[in-house]
């Protein structure tokens, strides 16, 4: 089976799966990479995931996008986006049908009370995962130079996007030109 056809099977099945938005993605995409042997180094991936986190639009068709233009071109890109957004629209499609007669549902309800905490849980352990494979939090060694710096520029961050209520599109374009300055 080419690896544009198992990356192609990846996506639909992400796009089934990546409940809670595109964020939910970088968990099961990586474990799914490393299932399946697809051939691009941690490196690479970390790079796609934080260029495509930082790009407007969707995480996961920009992740879908990248990786897939990343690999195969054109081609690649076209075939992984297409595969990662059919499956969303073919979900929504049939909730949009039901979902007037389901809405008020109790069974509905409970089901969403667990399911929000649990993409929660899932939303965490994606960044807690991006911020030691970037080496930019290391939980071994709490108490280092480098954590301290990083835990506040997340601390700062969170103040400003959170509390401040500041567009996170405007930090991020902030933290880059703070990057090339002081870093």
């Amino acid at each position: 089976m080419s690896i544009l056809f198992t990356l192609s099977l990846i996506f639909i099945k992400l796009g089934f799966l990546s409940f809670g938005g595109g964020y939910t993605v970088i968990a099961l995409l990586e474990n799914e990479i490393i299932n399946n042997n697809i051939a691009i180094d941690s490196e690479t991936l970390g790079n796609i995931i934080s260029i495509s986190s930082s790009s407007p639009g969707p995480v996961a068709i920009n992740i879908a996008c990248s990786l897939g233009y990343t690999m195969y071109g054109l081609l690649g890109a076209i075939i992984c986006v297409v595969s990662v957004v059919l499956p969303s629209f073919l979900i929504v499609l049939t909730a949009a049908y039901f979902f007037e007669r389901i809405h008020k549902l109790r069974i509905f309800e409970k089901t969403l009370s667990v399911v929000h905490p649990v993409v929660a849980a899932i939303i965490i352990s994606v960044a807690l995962s991006f911020l030691m494979k970037n080496n930019i939090l290391d939980l071994n060694t709490i108490i280092n130079p480098q954590n301290i710096k990083s835990i506040f520029i997340i601390a700062l961050s969170f103040f400003v996007i959170y509390i401040k209520n500041i567009n996170p599109v405007i930090m991020i374009i902030v933290g880059g030109v703070f990057g090339l300055i002081f870093f």
